[in-house]
Formats: C-alpha cells, sequence, structure tokens
C-alpha cells in the first residue's frame, strides 16, 4: 500500500472519531448515573486513550522515533525524508527526574516545530530489558507521551509501545501518520531492491544470466 493510501486512510479514521456519537459524559462536564468521579475520570481517560490505539498511532510514533534519531546526520547528506526539514539533537534533564539522563531531537516536520524527549530507565520488578518514556512536545504542549520496553536480546531488540500516558488531539496526528507512511514505503522499498540485488548476486554464482536493468 503506497503512502498517499496509508495516509488517505488515516483521514478517513480521523474523520469517522470526529463524527462519531459521544455519549453526554464526554465533555467531562457531566456524568453517567451512578458514577462517581473516580469513575468518571477513569472512563473518560480510558476513551480518550482509545483514539490514538485505533490509529496505530504508538506503533508509529515508536517507528518514527527509531528513524528520527538518524535525522540529525541525514539531513545533511539528503537522506532524511522531505517531510523533514531540520533535526537536530540535544540533552535535557527531564523535570520529574533530573537524575536521569535523556536527549530530545527538536525537528521540523511538514513546517511545524517538535521536539521528541526520550528518557530510559530501569525497572525494578522486571530486569530482562530497559524501560523508556518517549515524549513529543507541539507549541509549548506535550501532545502525546508514551512508555515503551525493551527485551535484553542476543541478536536484536526493538522498543514497543507500553502505555499511552497522555493524548491531545490535533492536526499533528496526520502529520506524524503521513511521516510514518513516508517510512514504510522507504523500507519496503529499500528491502525489495536488497533482496532483488541478493539474488542476482546468487544467480550471478551459478552462471546464470540476469538483467540488471530491473
Amino acid at each position: 500500500m503506497s503512502a498517499t493510501w496509508i495516509f488517505l486512510l488515516v483521514l478517513l479514521v480521523l474523520l469517522a472519531i470526529s463524527l462519531r456519537p459521544r455519549r453526554l459524559a464526554s465533555n467531562g462536564n457531566s456524568s453517567t448515573r451512578g458514577e462517581n468521579e473516580s469513575e468518571r475520570l477513569k472512563r473518560l481517560i480510558e476513551e480518550k486513550r482509545a483514539i490514538p490505539q485505533q490509529l496505530g498511532l504508538e506503533k508509529a510514533v515508536v517507528q518514527i522515533w527509531k528513524d528520527l534519531q538518524h535525522y540529525p546526520t541525514w539531513i545533511g547528506r539528503g537522506q532524511a525524508p522531505a517531510l523533514v526539514t531540520r533535526a537536530v539533537e540535544r540533552e535535557i534533564k527531564p523535570p520529574k527526574y533530573p537524575q536521569r539522563s535523556a536527549k530530545a531531537i527538536d525537528a521540523t516536520i511538514l513546517g511545524k516545530e517538535y521536539s521528541f524527549q526520550f528518557g530510559e530507565y530501569t525497572l525494578e520488578h522486571n530486569d530482562n530489558g530497559i524501560a523508556a518514556d518517549l515524549d513529543i512536545h507541539v507549541g509549548g504542549q506535550t501532545v502525546f507521551a508514551i512508555s515503551m520496553f525493551r527485551e535484553f536480546n542476543e541478536y536484536s531488540s526493538e522498543w514497543k509501545p507500553t502505555v499511552i500516558r497522555g493524548f491531545l488531539d490535533g492536526d499533528w496526528i496526520s502529520s506524524l501518520m503521513q511521516l510514518s507512511a513516508e517510512i514504510t514505503e522507504r523500507n519496503a522499498k529499500f528491502d525489495h531492491d536488497f533482496k532483488a540485488k541478493w539474488l542476482k548476486d546468487q544467480a550471478k554464482q551459478f552462471g546464470i544470466a540476469v538483467d540488471d536493468k530491473e
């Protein structure tokens, strides 16, 4: 599926979410009958958390973060996605946990400024990997915050989202989903080209003629 089709699909999902019927309690000013304040808040939080989950936003953001870490170098070489025109890495100290080491990558995506702030930490109850928080800031607000976990693995290890800690709706969603779609399409093309080259090299080892133009 091309990046254009993925982007259009994301827009349709966002439109469906915006038009879906909302219960009276969704505005935060009223509550369901028999529901106390704690139950009301928990329900509203889960309703908000369901939006990025339905979009697959947390997986898209983890994918972007993995790619984004190379952009400060790639931009100077013309290798970063065209949607990203600036990327600068800097060290930060998380306000809640100043003892932790963390970093931020400030990037311009589709003309808007983003700050991706990332910090790793260990979990006392789980020594099989390492945890991390990733927060996205736009216009001075934290628009998306997730926790992640990466298992220790001898061969390879990938960050996986575990909890969505915060979410504010906005047009930044479609921009990041568009960037994620472009990364997916680029990676698929790279994998295809790599496998095609490997196959041709193998064929040559057996004296089989190949068409290098394809």
